[in-house]
């Protein structure tokens, strides 16, 4: 299987909670594609391919279980730069301008996708990586900092947890 798949349940056990997976098909990928446009209101290519997995985990969260918020990673990417650009920028201050610049969009994209596809399901959206405090403390370190290191994405977020044994 994926290795997240195996991290994610490696975590719940971990940490005793209840674990499921779901597993799709493209046959429901795409058996779901009107719905996630009507919530969407939108058939920009890329909000829809990213909305699918969503979708279909808010679905089953909805319908299988009593939760009502979920919590997602929306955000992690762009302020702590989490894509390849990030590894190949000119500069840490190119990089820490693209991250402003798209954190300043996040609203208007991957945020409202995701609360309109996980409202479509009576979820409520919860964005650890967006908290205001953690994004000013966060933004407020030197940009060199915050760049990628040794090939790895979301380098200090890594590494400043990587001591405290929080997570096997």
């Amino acid at each position: 299987g994926s290795p997240d798949l195996l991290a994610a349940k490696k975590v719940a056990e971990s940490i005793g909670s209840e674990h499921h997976e779901i597993i799709f098909t493209p046959e429901e990928g795409i058996a779901a594609l009107d719905d996630i446009i009507f919530h969407l209101e939108s058939c920009d290519i890329s909000s829809v391919r990213a909305s699918v997995g969503m979708y279909l985990v808010s679905k089953y969260i909805s319908k299988e279980t009593d939760s009502v918020v979920v919590f997602t990673g929306e955000g992690a990417d762009e302020v702590a730069q989490g894509y390849l650009y990030f590894h190949k920028s000119p500069s840490p201050e190119a990089a820490d301008e693209e991250s402003h610049r798209l954190c300043n969009d996040l609203y208007m994209f991957d945020v409202l996708r995701a609360d309109r596809i996980t409202a479509a399901h009576g979820l409520e959206l919860r964005l650890p990586f967006l908290d205001h405090k953690f994004v000013n403390t966060f933004m407020s370190l030197p940009a060199d900092v915050r760049r990628p290191k040794d090939g790895v994405e979301k380098f200090l977020i890594r590494k400043a947890f990587s001591t405290m044994n929080l997570l096997p």
